[in-house]
């Protein structure tokens, strides 16, 4: 939000909405004069020393029209105001936040009683001391860090305005849970790692030196090609790659002034030989936290290091402590920024980015007529709205159908020649189209066409299943080929453009399945599948007992009246396949 405000993504080609708009920041960083940056200015209200200084943030909050038919207006800010706080944390080293009691709770010198959490201070130097001041330098360098961070190509911005969030977010999360924290920002390093568009590829040295040195004596025993085979196969890991990629990004982001000038001041400072092992373990950390809810760094629990300490020694081995890896994640994060590719001006779709936007599928009834662009690769997620509209109708006295007729001629020119992964569901549309529509609208010789698709076919699928349960209509498949294609829908439900029907279909199929079990004399398997139906209901509490109560007795289940069916006057139609 905070990049579209710079105006670098409007076309010039709509009105120019605009508001001057205020926020009001605490922080326990103070100064004197106003900054300005690129996107507005911070400018304190109040000062002084015990309590959260007060800042006015004053930006504009701009829109452009796409056209003067727009209908849109200006969308509210406050995500942009959460960007430039985090922005302005991440840069000062202090706190800024909307609530002032929060700034004086994580700045307080001493824990809130008795088991009153940690005391931020005590593990990282600067973010929390009562007081932050800075220098000339580092308010001019605010501005040119906005610019350069406004500058990053939208995809870019939005990866690393996520880690920033992050590293806030886990400064925050530092007086309640001190290993949520320090994982938090290795978290960050991870994602930001992502985001970069270098390639790391792990060689057989980056493999876990003890199970290295096992598979080379192997090696030293097979011959030359299949060690190398074996080794390459083994460096090929996911788990490898990450860590490397994690590794050689981290270090490829630290600058040699890291190690000298910004380590004044430093106590146990981070030294560039002891890196790679400083890494490695950190990565190792974060992996035992997140797999076993080991804590972190527990040893150094009972002697808390200095707030400057970088380090901590572990029986010999280097440890990064939360304040060496606040001020890593910081130098990385900033060197990224810094070195990454710059955009005066970028075409996207910036509107579909502004906060409050949702995007939704629409009711049936207002897209499944549609015929333009329609192709037989489509018919798995038409056949799904179709569905679903008809079982929205079932109920209802007096529903109006929509107008699919166009839609249902298509396929039925679609239905001789469409691949055969997607004939059922058509035959499924063009199946429930003819079915509840009124006979003198019907497609002429609907039931010849229906049949001649279906001669096509010849194993059973959800979409016949689904278009039997709605139409009460019945099919010529047993009960065990009726289950397996129950069970494939199920693998594949969640794919994009599959078929994906509501939770009572869901049941109902089960429900039918169940049944035919009934009819051929398998009392287990009718008892089975009703089981499992008790427990896919569970958005209708009568509907489990009813279900129940069939399964308990060994009866049938009324699949149609479960779907809100009147009593049926017509025929009941059995298609054979």
């Amino acid at each position: 939000m905070l990049q579209i405000l710079t105006g670098r993504f409007f076309e010039n080609k709509g009105k120019l909405e605009e508001q001057e708009t205020e926020a009001v920041l605490y922080s326990n960083f103070w100064f004197i004069r106003e900054i300005n940056t690129p996107v507005g200015v911070l400018n304190p209200a109040r000062y002084g020393t015990r309590e959260a200084t007060a800042f006015v943030f004053r930006y504009v909050n701009k829109y452009e029209r796409a056209s003067d038919k727009d209908p849109m207006v200006l969308a509210h800010s406050d995500e942009a105001v959460d960007q430039f706080r985090a922005l302005a944390t991440l840069w000062f080293r202090g706190l800024f936040h909307p609530d002032r009691a929060f700034v004086d709770a994580m700045t307080r010198p001493y824990p809130r009683g008795f088991g009153g959490g940690i005391v931020p201070a005590r593990y990282v130097d600067r973010y929390f001391n009562a007081s932050v001041e800075c220098d000339h330098k580092e308010r001019e360098g605010f501005s040119t860090f906005l610019t350069s961070v406004l500058s990053l190509p939208r995809e870019k911005y939005v990866q690393v305005i996520t880690c920033v969030r992050a590293f806030c977010d886990s400064l925050e999360a530092l007086g309640i849970n001190y290993d949520v924290a320090y994982s938090l920002l290795i978290y960050m390093l991870e994602a930001l790692g992502k985001a970069s568009d270098e390639k790391f590829t792990p060689v057989w040295e980056d493999y876990e030196e003890g199970q290295r040195k096992k598979v080379d004596k192997l090696c030293g025993e097979m011959s030359g090609d299949l060690a190398r085979r074996l080794r390459e196969t083994l460096t090929n890991t996911p788990h490898l790659k990450l860590s490397k990629r994690f590794m050689n990004f981290v270090s490829g982001n630290i600058q040699d002034s890291f190690f000298t000038t910004d380590s004044v001041g430093r106590t146990w400072p981070i030294r560039k030989s002891e890196l790679p092992r400083l890494l490695k373990n950190l990565y190792t950390t974060r992996s035992v936290y997140v797999h076993e809810l080991e804590e972190v760094l527990d040893e150094s629990r009972h002697v808390p290091p200095e707030p400057t300490d970088d380090t901590t020694r572990i029986r010999h081995d280097p440890y990064l402590t939360y304040s060496g890896l606040v001020r890593l994640a910081r130098a990385v994060l900033i060197n990224f920024i810094a070195s990454a590719p710059k955009l005066d001006s970028e075409k996207i779709h910036w509107r579909g980015q502004l906060p409050g936007m949702v995007s939704m599928e629409m009711s049936p009834e207002y897209w499944i007529w549609r015929t333009e662009g329609f192709e037989a690769k489509h018919a798995k997620h038409r056949f799904s709205g179709v569905a679903a509209h008809f079982l929205d109708l079932i109920p209802k006295d007096g529903a109006a159908m929509a107008p699919i007729g166009p839609l249902v001629e298509i396929v039925e020119g679609m239905l001789p020649k469409a691949p055969k992964e997607d004939v059922p569901a058509l035959i499924g549309i063009y199946w429930l189209f003819n079915c509840f529509i009124v006979p003198q609208h019907k497609r002429p010789d609907s039931e010849q066409h229906l049949q001649e698709a279906l001669d096509r076919v010849a194993d059973c699928h959800m979409e016949f299943l689904v278009s039997a349960v709605i139409s009460g209509s019945g099919l010529s498949f047993d009960a065990a080929a009726s289950e397996a294609a129950y069970r494939e829908y199920l693998r594949h439900k969640h794919k994009p453009l599959a078929v994906w029907v509501a939770g009572l279909l869901d049941v109902a199929v089960l429900c039918h399945v169940a049944n035919l079990y009934h009819e051929e004399g398998k009392p287990d398997d009718h008892r089975r599948l009703l089981s499992e139906a008790v427990l896919d209901a569970p958005f209708n509490l009568g509907l489990q007992q009813r279900i129940a109560d069939a399964r308990d007795a060994g009866s049938v289940v009324d699949v149609p009246s479960m779907l809100g069916h009147r009593v049926r006057v017509e025929l009941q139609i059995n298609y054979e396949i």
